[in-house]
């Protein structure tokens, strides 16, 4: 469930659940009670990244992100739980080289933006909503992102989207 005010073109409230009943952790704003509400955040980076990644739509745009930064950790994982691994601090980043509807990444970015991570399009900007008209692509559709745990330790680096701001080991 998302709610999605049309001011804002930024999800505000989220409860992502899993189809199978893995994860079910969620956080909520705007008075919305949950059975189950815990605090989350996301962890600051440590010296290898962990990544998550599409469980079907792997791609090799993908894999040479992964490869750039230096992710010898990833997992496979399926729906918007990603977003959720990020935002409980399990991982730290989340690249998707793929094609992606706002229905489909908006509850997770409420949920991590939530636990101080951010969604970012591959020019540093962040991932908005709302987009009716565009025309590079049908309404609706999202471009390629890159979800990021910790934003603190990262800087503008061209067209490959955020980069980490020193070198990795």
């Amino acid at each position: 469930m998302c709610r999605l005010p049309a001011s804002s073109m930024r999800p505000r409230s989220a409860a992502p659940m899993s189809p199978t009943g893995q994860g079910g952790k969620a956080s909520a704003r705007s008075g919305m009670a949950l059975e189950h509400r815990q605090a989350i955040r996301v962890r600051v980076r440590g010296a290898e990244l962990t990544a998550v990644a599409s469980r079907s739509h792997n791609s090799s745009e993908t894999e040479a992100f992964l490869s750039r930064h230096g992710v010898m950790n990833y997992a496979s994982v399926g729906s918007s739980l990603k977003f959720c691994l990020l935002a409980e601090g399990k991982a730290d980043v989340y690249p998707r080289f793929g094609r992606t509807m706002e229905w489909d990444t908006a509850a997770g970015d409420a949920v991590l933006k939530a636990a101080g991570g951010s969604v970012v399009r591959l020019d540093g900007s962040r991932l908005l909503y709302g987009k009716t008209v565009q025309e590079e692509d049908s309404p609706f559709a999202n471009p390629h992102f890159i979800a990021w745990a910790d934003m603190s330790l990262l800087h503008l680096s061209g067209a490959e989207g955020l980069q980490p701001a020193y070198a990795l080991s």
